[in-house]
């Protein structure tokens, strides 16, 4: 599962779907039943602890963020920095 994308640096599961960050910056997903891994954001900074409701992933950046992007990809949404 994780070797084509490198070893997770976070893990968070739903009821469907297990999602991981990379230490380059990549957001996958996967559902439990065995799929492909699909990458759903890249050129992130480091993500720490990531988490979702099943329906937004949430995470801390290195940079100081956190951010907040829906679990099928997109552009990530700043929801705070560091003042």
């Amino acid at each position: 599962m994780f070797a084509q994308n490198a070893l997770p640096v976070t893990l968070a599961l739903d009821a469907t779907h297990v999602y991981w960050s990379t230490a380059n910056g990549g957001i996958y997903r996967q559902a439990k039943g065995g799929t492909s891994p699909t990458l759903v954001s890249s050129g992130q900074s480091i993500v720490t602890n990531l988490a979702t409701d099943g329906v937004a992933l949430y995470w801390g950046a290195q940079t100081n963020q956190i951010e907040k992007m829906s679990v099928s990809g997109g552009v990530p949404l700043a929801l705070s920095s560091a003042q």
